[in-house]
């Protein structure tokens, strides 16, 4: 299994090859989908299933907790993604496991980790005809809380961007009032606002590949998880969304596409 998501280690040598952009937009979450050990009334579990990071599932205790998920699907499965979390900070023990419709089966351990920090976190695991997936929460003394939870099947790049791209966690953009005096005196700025924006550009790919694949993600409109290689960068994964909509455009007589990606990230 291995974990793209910062100060997480790429541990499966079952990935050497995954050194290409990847993405997990196509989310299997429904608000009737999930149950939670412990929620705030205030700020229910069913929160999570909104890809807006405004509105919080906060647990209210620290007692060990599972999140799950119940999914009505018809393919595989390989990949979570969290979103505005404290798991890191609050050193929170996590475990994937998954469930299949198999007469019998049983929830399977698919990994565990403790997230080095608190920011967006993209795991990915043996793929599976998975018909649940349940994370169990192991705090310590800070209880859990997130924004969203994506399960599903990620999207893998037939190839690389070109070099010359920003990597979204250098890919800060902060609007700042600036503080100064008179007499050249620095008073202190204040910051309005951050933000993660960068182009992520493809070329040539396939371009049966690109309808069959591509296209639904680009027009979709909906924040994804992304990083740019798995293997090499594990820790540069980020939560985001399109600035416009991208458009495909051919580049060779025999139909092969072209796609420049406006990314606009979470700065946490």
């Amino acid at each position: 299994m291995i974990y793209i998501s910062p100060s997480v280690v790429l541990s499966a040598e079952a990935y050497a090859s995954l050194v290409n952009p990847v993405f997990l937009w196509d989310n299997l979450v429904t608000l009737a989908g999930i149950e939670a050990d412990e929620e705030n009334p205030l700020y229910p579990a069913t929160n999570l299933a909104n890809p807006q990071t405004s509105s919080l599932w906060k647990s209210g205790s620290t007692d060990d907790q599972y999140l799950t998920f119940t999914l009505d699907i018809d393919g595989e499965i390989d990949a979570v993604g969290i979103a505005r979390h404290n798991w890191g900070t609050g050193l929170i023990l996590v475990t994937i496991e998954g469930i299949t419709a198999e007469p019998g089966a049983d929830w399977a351990a698919l990994g565990d980790f403790v997230p080095g920090d608190d920011t967006p976190i993209l795991a990915m695991f043996e793929a599976g005809y998975y018909t649940g997936i349940r994370l169990k929460l192991e705090p310590g003394s800070v209880e859990p809380q997130a924004a969203v939870v994506y399960v599903g099947k990620a999207l893998v790049m037939p190839r690389s961007t070109p070099v010359g791209f920003v990597p979204l966690p250098d890919a800060l953009v902060r609007d700042t009032l600036i503080g100064t005096a008179e007499n050249g005196d620095f008073l202190g700025d204040i910051i309005v606002s951050e933000r993660l924006s960068t182009n992520v550009d493809f070329r040539s790919l396939d371009g049966d590949w690109y309808r069959a694949n591509m296209r639904a993600f680009v027009q979709a409109g909906i924040p994804f998880f992304y990083c740019w290689s798995p293997t090499y960068y594990p820790d540069e994964a980020g939560f985001a969304k399109f600035e416009n909509v991208p458009q495909g455009s051919v580049s060779q007589w025999r139909g092969e596409m072209d796609v420049s990606l406006r990314l606009v990230g979470l700065a946490l």
